[in-house]
This record gives structure tokens, C-alpha cells and sequence, in this order.
């Protein structure tokens, strides 16, 4: 029996089928990538909405043959144009790469879901339900604090501090290869 479990929604929660997410190169990531409604309670310039996907068969309690994908939501991504334009490029480009690098984020940690679970093979759900909750904790955690210390990348020394961070982060993790949506 195959099962889903959807993880780490990062901004808003989906209400129409139309807002689907699919993989994208962090690095191809545009501004013509935020195709959401501007969140106006937010005081934020823009949001970046990505997740990770955890499915698995089950054999009596036991879970195995796990697959983990990383989506980015455009239709859930949004940028406050009428703020963003009233900055120059070089505030538009840097934001632009603060937003990337939250997604950056939801990709190494699913990385290491999959590290964890490679390592870990044998689970029961309850294990796999914990395991999965501290991961969320550490993603959130770290978003947080990545937003608060470099105030939404507004803070350039911070900001490359934590690029700088979350490459070496991603580099030793980068023979982990996540799995394909659409296998």
C-alpha cells in the first residue's frame, strides 16, 4: 500500500488545483515565477511557498521505499510589485535571491530526510511521524532565524553569511539525489 505524506508547506495553503507545484532549478528562479495574490496582512516584499513530499509503501507496520520530492508553488510564490519596484534592481535582485535561498532551504532539508531515512531503512509510522515532525521543527526553526538575522536579506553581510552556510549545508548533502515527481 502506498501512501503520501505532504510536509513543510512554506506560506500559504492551497484552495484551488490550479495552484500546483513542480521542480524548478533555484537558480532559473525569476520573479516571473511569483504568480500569487499578494498577501497584504504580510509585511513582507514577497514570499516563497515550496514543500516536500514523502511517499511510502508499507509492509504490515513497517514503511520502506521511500520517494522525496521538492515542489515550488508559483501560484502560492507572490511579490508586492508596487513595494518592489520602488526599489532599485540591485535591492530587487538581492531579494529576489533571499527568496531563493528559502527554497534552497526546503531542498536540503528534505535531503536530509532522505539522508536519515537511508540510513535508517527499517521504521514503524510512529517512527517515521516523529522523525518527519523534527524535521519540520529544524526547517522552520532555521527560516526563522534566516529571516530574522538577515532581515529578509535587507542585512547584505547576513545575508551572505547565510548563503554561505546553507551552500556548505547543500554541498554535503549533494550526493543525495531527491527523487523524480513523476516517476
Amino acid at each position: 500500500m502506498r501512501f503520501y505524506l505532504i510536509l513543510c508547506i512554506i506560506g500559504l495553503s492551497t484552495n484551488s488545483f490550479s495552484q500546483q507545484g513542480h521542480y524548478i532549478d533555484p537558480q532559473q528562479l525569476t520573479w516571473n515565477d511569483y504568480l500569487g495574490h499578494v498577501n497584504l496582512q504580510s509585511q513582507a516584499t514577497a514570499a516563497t511557498a515550496s514543500k516536500y513530499k514523502v511517499s511510502c509503501d508499507t509492509t504490515g507496520n513497517k514503511l520502506h521505499d521511500f520517494k522525496i520530492i521538492v515542489e515550488f508553488y508559483p501560484g502560492l510564490s507572490w511579490v508586492n510589485w508596487s513595494v518592489l519596484t520602488s526599489y532599485g534592481k540591485i535591492y530587487q535582485d538581492n531579494l529576489l535571491n533571499h527568496e531563493r535561498f528559502h527554497y534552497y532551504t526546503t531542498i536540503l532539508i528534505a535531503k536530509r530526510i532522505k539522508y536519515f531515512i537511508n540510513h535508517n531503512k527499517v521504521m514503524t509510522f510512529d517512527q517515521f511521524l516523529t522523525t518527519i515532525e523534527r524535521f519540520n521543527n529544524m526547517k522552520q526553526e532555521m527560516e526563522d532565524r534566516y529571516d530574522l538575522d538577515s532581515r529578509h536579506g535587507e542585512n547584505h553581510v547576513r545575508q551572505l553569511y547565510w548563503e554561505a552556510d546553507i551552500k556548505t549545508q547543500l554541498e554535503a548533502v549533494e550526493n543525495i539525489q531527491l527523487d523524480c515527481p513523476y516517476n
